[in-house]
């Protein structure tokens, strides 16, 4: 999958609302907004588009709450897991938890 580039954000706005089939009830955390594929973007009017890259497609508001496709992927920070302290040389942040840190 390429990355969405400005003018293909552009192009989103213009798509059509995902067909019915598409998308099904999810009674889990894996629902659209969950998914690595989901993008959200401020349209022309300020309105917020909910987008799915993959589908080329818009998500219904709401919708990302509640459903899924087949296609479903987790996002990759929950995939692999976050290590500021090794990526960005911050040492312990254990010391920045509020446990650690009352007065």
């Amino acid at each position: 999958m390429q990355p969405m580039s400005a003018a293909d954000s552009v192009a989103a706005e213009e798509w059509d609302y995902l067909d019915i089939d598409v998308l099904k009830p999810a009674r889990s955390s894996k629902v659209c907004m969950t998914c690595q594929h989901f993008r959200y973007e401020v349209g022309r009017h300020c309105v917020t588009l909910l987008t799915c890259p993959i589908h080329r497609g818009l998500i219904p508001q709401g919708e990302h709450l509640t459903k899924r496709c087949s296609q479903w992927v987790a996002r990759r920070e929950v995939a692999i897991g976050w290590c500021f302290s090794e990526s960005f040389g911050m040492g312990n942040l254990g010391a920045l938890s509020p446990e650690t840190n009352d007065p």
